[in-house]
């Protein structure tokens, strides 16, 4: 601060103000009544919300024109002005001589990051004594400060209003990937494709071949298995693909069907299928490298994260073969974040499944995986996911629930169209995010850049027939002088 404008001077923190800390009043109230006033405590203090009154006999009181600091706890260095009442024990009130107190409080808001990360305390932080007070405090001739003051107050308020104006986007961009989700999953977004395709294969067309193709699946699997002189496996309980009636009456187009997550995935053993059980994988297994395991922190809103690793050897891999899941395979969350779900990617050509998640190998001949992933986001699959889930310390869905969620199911040609037209308008709602995280970014760090520029003596003018700096410090030690005075005289009687 050694380039500070002419006219201006710095002082440490300690010559400029006193103090009081707060305490715990003894008697306090849920309603106001005479003698009492409010009770700021750390909550009151964050939110603005009074909620209990305090015998203003038994309290340290703060004035509005005080500047409030938090000085215990994990946001230690947060403050505030403007609250009258009693002060609780985590806060401190900064009376400030000769000096504007909107303009002290500016300033202590640019050190928040200084003053939170130099703590001290081991348990719960506090704030250290000697690097608050001695923190170099930038003094402005008085009038210089009220015309900052004056400019930080319209600046900021732009600069909140624009941070208001970016969060509805946020929401806004959600809306509408909710939006065409329903109208994906509904028919809504391709009813003009239908019009130019009516010549779909029909449902009972569709099943009876899906049928066919998986009895002669299934045989040729008996005889593999009876040559190897093994049991013959048990017989699919979807070889037989069915068609159901929702509870709910949903208006689909006629050459749609609804049908269940079992019935849409492969006839091959072990198609859908949990996580290990019990002691069958634990952190005792985990290698620096091997068979990747999938963890729920892999499925994060339909998308699947690849980072974060743990591993299995190749042999204890193959002791839970069921849980094995391979790329283009779903992934759901079973336990926590239940029915959050991603498509396995093609860099993960063979992985296991944690305890908390089951997979789904699909029929390729009846969906496509990532129209399944979008129906797994769309409320229809959700709200059932939601019924389906144990209400326990944590959420489970099990296999079981899972296998019986409903889904309308298209024709495959109209999912092509439909995964083709969500990616395309996803792709638009990407880039606008991209966008307003940007400008978020920038916007957030605009706060403190005006603030910076306030108190290097860039963002008003100076003006020369101003009162220095100087003459004002020596105001200041003279009301101080006054203080301790009076301090020592109260002490004497």
């Amino acid at each position: 601060m050694s380039d500070l404008p002419k006219g201006w001077d710095i002082v440490p923190l300690k010559e400029i103000a006193i103090s009081i800390k707060g305490k715990k009043p003894k008697i306090l109230s849920g309603v106001k009544t005479n003698g009492s006033v409010p009770y700021i405590d750390i909550k009151a203090f964050e939110k603005g919300e009074i909620r209990q009154y305090a015998d203003i006999n038994s309290s340290n009181i703060a004035g509005k024109e005080d500047v409030l600091v938090v000085w215990d706890g994990a946001r230690s260095g947060l403050v505030g002005i403007g609250q009258e009442g009693a002060i609780g024990s985590t806060i401190l009130a900064i009376k400030p001589f000769c000096i504007s107190p909107q303009y002290l409080y500016q300033f202590l808001q640019t050190k928040y990051e200084y003053i939170n990360t130099n703590h001290r305390g081991t348990g719960i932080p506090h704030v250290d004594s000697e690097v608050f007070w001695n923190i170099e405090f930038p003094i402005a001739p008085l009038n210089e400060q009220r015309r900052i003051v004056a400019k930080l107050e319209r600046l900021l308020h732009k600069v909140d209003a624009c941070k208001e104006r970016l969060e509805k986007i946020s929401a806004i961009l959600k809306r509408f990937r909710q939006s065409i989700l329903a109208s994906a999953c509904s028919g809504r977004l391709t009813t003009d494709w239908r019009k130019k395709n009516p010549g779909v294969e029909s449902v009972d067309n569709l099943l009876r071949r899906i049928y066919e193709k998986r009895t002669k699946e299934y045989a040729e699997e008996c005889t593999k298995e009876k040559l190897q002189d093994k049991r013959k496996p048990p017989t699919p309980s979807n070889l037989q693909p069915k068609i159901y009636i929702p509870d709910k009456n949903y208006d689909i187009p006629n050459s749609w069907f609804w049908t269940s997550l079992e019935d849409i995935s492969s006839c091959r053993r072990h198609a859908m299928s949990s996580g290990p059980f019990g002691s069958a994988l634990g952190t005792k297994d985990y290698k620096e490298s091997g068979i990747p395991v999938i963890r729920g922190q892999n499925i994060q809103n339909g998308k699947f994260v690849l980072n974060a690793f743990v591993y299995v050897s190749p042999n204890k891999a193959k002791e839970l073969e069921r849980s094995i899941a391979y790329s283009g395979d779903i992934v759901v969350v079973a336990v926590g974040s239940s029915g959050q779900a991603a498509m396995v990617p093609d860099e993960l050509p063979k992985s296991i499944l944690s305890q908390n998640c089951n997979k789904i190998t699909l029929d390729g001949l009846m969906v496509l995986p990532n129209f399944i992933i979008y129906h797994l986001q769309n409320e229809i699959a959700k709200s059932q996911i939601r019924d389906k889930t144990t209400d326990t310390a944590r959420p489970f869905l099990s296999l079981t629930s899972l296998k019986q969620t409903l889904l309308p199911i298209p024709p495959l040609p109209e999912q092509y169209e439909i995964v083709r037209r969500v990616n395309a308008l996803f792709k638009k709602a990407d880039e606008i995010e991209a966008r307003y995280k940007k400008a978020k970014a920038f916007v957030d760090k605009l706060t403190q850049s005006i603030l910076a520029k306030a108190f290097r003596g860039e963002l008003v003018p100076q003006d020369p027939n101003d009162e220095p700096a100087s003459v004002l410090i020596e105001k200041i030690k003279g009301e101080k002088a006054k203080q301790e005075s009076k301090k020592k005289a109260k002490k004497k009687q």
